[in-house]
Order: structure tokens, then C-alpha cells, then sequence
């Protein structure tokens, strides 16, 4: 069992102007899933990095998303990671898109989101490839820097999201198009290809 840890960084909410970063990772529970042990937190939860107990804490596996995509494609036959992902962005651009209209203009309203989805493989489509359609869990208003460093597959890679994330909501600069998707209606028409 697992779920998902994403990152937006939102510059302003309206107009709106937020991205998704292409840097995430999977948090795994820290023992097989078993319907028979419903009780046990460490089957059931998927996030056991703040447990009280250290030890329990310290068995918090997560999977960088590259890691994460050869697992699911030698699990699930026809399994399409791309499709799943595009699935996850059309899912936050509609989020991001509903908050726009409800927030309104604020001048000063930047800031990150770490944004956590489960996947559901039980309701897929019935197109040939295995697409798990995803599932919001929770936003974190400026999540934890040391869970992203942590969910790192290497220090270039946490170092480089700092960068963009410090970039984004700190600059004007136009971000990265290979690790920034931009939130909005019909992204996939705007969109440069972020898989090169």
C-alpha cells in the first residue's frame, strides 16, 4: 500500500498561476497490506515518518517516481505510468482551478503545496492499458522540507527542487517546462513534453 507525495508552487491563485513539480515519490506502509490486520498502523497508514516511536519511524520506505514506475509496470500488465501521472494532472488542475475562484486576488499569496493522492485499481477504465485513477488524501499548506529531502532519490535531485521551488514563488522567472507542469484548463495543449 502507498501513496503519492506531489508538489505545487503557486504563485498567485488570480489570475491563476501554479505548477506542478515532476519531483515526487511514493511512501510506502511500512508492512504488507492485510485486510485481516486493520488495527495495525503500520499496514493500514502509508505515512509513518512522525510516529512517536523512532523505530517505527525510521521504517518509512519511500520509492523516487522512476523507481516507483518499474515496480507498478512489473505488478500490473499494460500498466501506463504517463497516463496515471496525466490523470494526476488533470485532477489538480481542476482543484487548482476550483480554489482560483474562491480565493480571489491576494498580491502576496504564494506559496507550496505538498499535496498527498492514493490510487484506485479497483474502478479503472477499460481501455487496454491499466490506468489507476487517483485519489485525493491531503494538502499540506508549505509541506516538510526534510520529507522531500527524504523522498530524494539523491542530494542533486532535493538541491535542484529547492532551487525550482525557490525560483518559482521568489522570482519572476518562467519556470522549467521539463520539471514544471502549469495548472490550467487544457494543460495538455499548453504543455511542452516534460518526459524528455
Amino acid at each position: 500500500k502507498f501513496d503519492l507525495r506531489t508538489f505545487v508552487f503557486v504563485r498567485s491563485f488570480y489570475p491563476l498561476e501554479a505548477y506542478l513539480h515532476t519531483h515526487h515519490y511514493a511512501r510506502l506502509a511500512n508492512k504488507p497490506y492485510d485486510t485481516n490486520q486493520l488495527t495495525n498502523n503500520e499496514i493500514v497508514l502509508t505515512v509513518n515518518a512522525y510516529n512517536e516511536d523512532e523505530e517505527i519511524a525510521n521504517r518509512q520506505m519511500r520509492i523516487y517516481q522512476d523507481d516507483l514506475a518499474f515496480e507498478l509496470s512489473n505488478e500490473y500488465n499494460n500498466f501506463d505510468y504517463e497516463l496515471m501521472f496525466d490523470n494526476l494532472i488533470d485532477m489538480m488542475s481542476e482543484l487548482f482551478i476550483g480554489l482560483s475562484k474562491s480565493i480571489g486576488s491576494w498580491p502576496n499569496s504564494s506559496a507550496y503545496y505538498a499535496i498527498d493522492v492514493m490510487f484506485d485499481t479497483e474502478n479503472v477504465n477499460s481501455s487496454p492499458n491499466f490506468i489507476p485513477q487517483s485519489k485525493l488524501l491531503e494538502i499540506n499548506f508549505m509541506g516538510d522540507w526534510e520529507a522531500a529531502r527524504l523522498g530524494s532519490k539523491s542530494e542533486d535531485i532535493y538541491n535542484q527542487w529547492v532551487e525550482d521551488l525557490i525560483t518559482c514563488l521568489c522570482t519572476t522567472e518562467t519556470p522549467n517546462t521539463n520539471r514544471h507542469i502549469r495548472l490550467q484548463e487544457n494543460w495538455r495543449q499548453f504543455r511542452l513534453d516534460y518526459r524528455k
